[in-house]
């Protein structure tokens, strides 16, 4: 499987504008897997879900015409609600609803999304590919639910500052090791609005190496191969060794 990781900077607020930048970016990849960063349909400082789904049916019919998938990052409003999502776009569309919202530092999050609850994993091109958004690689718990349901690619779309980078560089390897599954890191370049995001996505093999990375705006391409992964969870076998525990025992 060929993935694209598009560290590409949106306008804030122009969601047609942004849509058509992700359409163009779908037919220049040549990919099976394209990647998009967190809130990548309005600008992670204004969002605001108006127009949001015509620009993912836009999405949808670029990367079903192109035989992809593209994972988007917008906010979804449902039943009064407002979610922050990833989308996994293409002849029809999976949904993941960001289950930890944060609200410390340059964050408020939790002030203007509602939580989701469930995990999400799509398939494309014969693998399974589990979603998360940013905050959530802090979780094991989600990489590892998502890999137990049979991920063979973690995504986590993000929009990540300057100052959180020392402690992503710290997760993604081990999120990586720890459930035997590449993982696909796209993140925001650039300023947008008081927040400067780092960029740094990547791609990282099954055990934790990272393969494919850049520091610049632009398309990443890598290939993830299904042989390797095979190698790494007979090597590591994490996956297998997997014991679902009980209640904790001892001293209240």
């Amino acid at each position: 499987m060929r993935v694209a990781v598009c560290q590409l900077r949106p306008v804030p607020g122009d969601v047609r504008g942004n849509a058509d930048a992700a359409v163009r970016a779908i037919g220049d990849a040549d990919a099976d897997l394209v990647v998009f960063p967190e809130m990548f349909l309005t600008g992670y400082a204004r969002p605001d879900a108006e127009g949001v789904p015509e620009a993912l049916g836009c999405i949808c019919d670029a990367a079903s015409a192109s035989g992809a998938v593209a994972v988007v990052g917008a906010p979804i409003g449902e039943g009064g609600r407002l979610y922050n999502c990833a989308v996994a776009c293409s002849e029809g569309m999976t949904v993941y609803r960001k289950i930890h919202l944060p609200s410390f530092g340059l964050f408020s999050e939790g002030d203007v999304f509602s939580p989701g609850s469930e995990p999400a994993v799509f398939r494309c091109d014969g693998m399974r590919v589990g979603l998360s958004v940013c905050y959530d690689i802090f979780f094991p718990e989600l990489t590892k639910a998502c890999s137990l349901a049979g991920a063979d690619v973690n995504v986590c779309i993000s929009a990540s500052p300057v100052s959180s980078r020392p402690f992503f560089e710290r997760v993604l390897p081990a999120r990586a090791l720890e459930c035997t599954s590449y993982l696909v890191f796209a993140n925001n370049i650039g300023a947008q609005g008081d927040m400067r995001f780092f960029g740094g996505s990547r791609v990282l093999s099954p055990l934790g190496e990272t393969i494919a990375q850049s520091e610049e705006e632009g398309i990443i391409v890598s290939d993830i191969d299904a042989d390797t992964l095979s190698e790494a969870r007979l090597g590591r076998p994490v996956l297998k060794d997997t014991v679902r525990l009980g209640p904790v025992v001892g001293e209240r």
